[in-house]
């Protein structure tokens, strides 16, 4: 799924009988900011439009879609190398500048913290009133889990653990 406005466009003829979704995020974008300004992110307390942000979009919209109701969802958080590296020369403090809800202080801490920040928009989305989604997979229920999206810290350049992971993930769906 492309995050361009034209991308986005065309996403809604194009994918029709899928057997899953791999939704793939640069996480070490979350300070990179964009360069085509619109209402990509709602929080009236934040100024900057990121990459990131977009990609938060993106996936509550993906949740959201009815013809993806039943489709398995797979959230790769990728560049975590890159991340790591921009949290080792910037500080922390880079991370705490976008989100100053962040109070984390190790690699680990900020891996979950983005984490979380995905989960917790999937969660928005199940727990909107006739979410389709949450019908679907039963019981309406609105936990991540139960919902068939997962999640997955990646290195796409480090090929051998990627190969792993996809093979995996293609055999589940």
């Amino acid at each position: 799924m492309g995050g361009g406005k034209i991308d986005t466009r065309k996403r809604h003829s194009t994918y029709e009988n899928l057997s899953g979704i791999i939704f793939m995020v640069a996480i070490s974008n979350f300070d990179l900011e964009l360069e085509q300004h619109d209402d990509t992110y709602e929080d009236p307390t934040r100024h900057i439009d990121t990459d990131f942000d977009r990609a938060l979009k993106l996936l509550r919209q993906a949740i959201a879609e009815e013809r993806f109701a039943a489709t398995p969802i797979h959230v790769f958080l990728n560049e975590v190398d890159v991340f790591k590296e921009k949290l080792h020369v910037a500080g922390h403090s880079a991370l705490k500048k976008h989100w100053p809800e962040y109070d984390g202080s190790s690699d680990k801490e900020a891996l979950a913290f983005m984490q979380r920040l995905l989960e917790q928009a999937v969660a928005e989305v199940l727990a909107t009133p006739g979410n389709r989604r949450a019908a679907v997979m039963g019981d309406g229920a609105t936990d991540v889990k139960s919902n068939a999206v997962e999640f997955h810290f990646t290195c796409c350049v480090d090929t051998r653990p990627m190969q792993k992971l996809l093979m995996n993930v293609l055999k589940r769906l």
